[in-house]
């Protein structure tokens, strides 16, 4: 899943199939979506939409985007997400400066992991704990928050000037 912006105006989902290498369109909507992902479970996709209203809400759809239902209720400024299970999501949202959340769906609890993080959210292949940024000037370091504990640990050290990484199934940064 991608997004694309086809004009100046707005973003829409795109979905790539590796093995026919064909992209198809999978949301067309008023709206701006960003981030797509497929839920834990499969059960259909997560994205950030902007809203007419400007805010950055996380909502999620089985078959259609325009059938769309907000997650999160009362969150209006999500940036960035990672799902951690199928009932737990890590989510960068903007409150004065990138604060990190995790968010549990089915008691709607919020916990405060950080704040003055980075965009980027994986998933440490090891342990399955959360790993997130921070930068200082030009630096960046990549910080371990523990699922059970919500105690942060330092990860590894970033590049210079990237904000973004990816891991490796290895654990390969």
């Amino acid at each position: 899943l991608y997004v694309v912006m086809e004009d100046t105006i707005q973003t829409d989902i795109y979905s790539y199939n590796i093995e026919k290498k064909v992209s198809l369109k999978t949301a067309s909507t008023p709206e701006s979506e960003y981030s797509p992902n497929y839920l834990k479970d499969e059960s259909g996709i997560s994205m950030v939409r902007v809203d007419n209203d400007k805010a950055q809400r996380l909502y999620k759809y089985e078959t259609t985007p325009q059938n769309a239902e907000v997650i999160i209720e009362g969150v209006d400024s999500v940036g960035y997400y990672k799902w951690i299970n199928d009932t737990t999501v890590a989510l960068v949202v903007l409150n004065n400066g990138l604060e990190l959340n995790i968010y549990e769906i089915y008691t709607q609890q919020f916990i405060v992991a950080a704040k003055n993080v980075g965009r980027c959210l994986l998933t440490d292949p090891e342990s399955g704990n959360l790993i997130y940024t921070v930068s200082s000037g030009e630096e960046t370091s990549l910080m371990l928050l523990n699922l059970e504990t919500f105690e942060s640990d330092f990860y590894c050290k970033g590049f210079k000037q990237s904000k973004d990484y990816i891991l490796t199934s290895s654990g390969e940064l």
